[in-house]
């Protein structure tokens, strides 16, 4: 092959040659002391076009409607934009929460006071001529006991 000819390789090998020259030029901009500056955008599978198909069945559907992903046309729900409306009900289902437990204290309070009356043979009647109680009646037959401002006029 010295034939004067300026290559002496055969081309299979030339081939292999230059696509090692063309990968170890890519690896050399190849870099990862920047990859903490770049952010990636989030992926949210809702907005996929290729997941589509799979959102589309009945269950799914309902699944993301009971988690509040999708509205009642099915359209995604942008968490990001309603973040404030989001607060607004989490605050309002905290407080909803404190005034049960508050009601439900209360009733507590008034059922211990209640039978503190009844197993010290107090009439209520007397009870009530006594202290400042009350019995709230609220149209109905079912009436609401209120515990007197000085529990020990009650109990004693």
């Amino acid at each position: 092959m010295s034939d004067g000819s300026r290559n002496s390789f055969s081309p299979s090998l030339q081939a292999s040659v230059k696509k090692a020259e063309i990968l170890e030029h890519r690896e050399k901009g190849f870099s990862l002391t920047g990859l903490q500056a770049v952010k990636l955008r989030e992926y949210n599978a809702l907005h996929d076009p290729n997941m589509r198909h799979f959102f589309e069945g009945k269950h799914n559907q309902y699944l993301l409607y009971r988690t509040g992903q999708i509205d009642s046309n099915g359209r995604v729900i942008d968490l990001d934009r309603n973040k404030s409306k989001l607060a607004i009900l989490e605050r309002e289902f905290k407080e909803a929460e404190k005034i049960e437990e508050k009601r439900q204290r209360e009733e507590q309070e008034m059922r211990v006071s209640f039978f503190a009356c009844i197993h010290y043979d107090i009439p209520i009647a007397d009870h009530l001529s006594q202290c400042d109680c009350s019995i709230e009646c609220s149209g109905s037959a079912s009436m609401r006991w209120r515990p007197c401002a000085s529990r020990r006029s009650c109990r004693s």
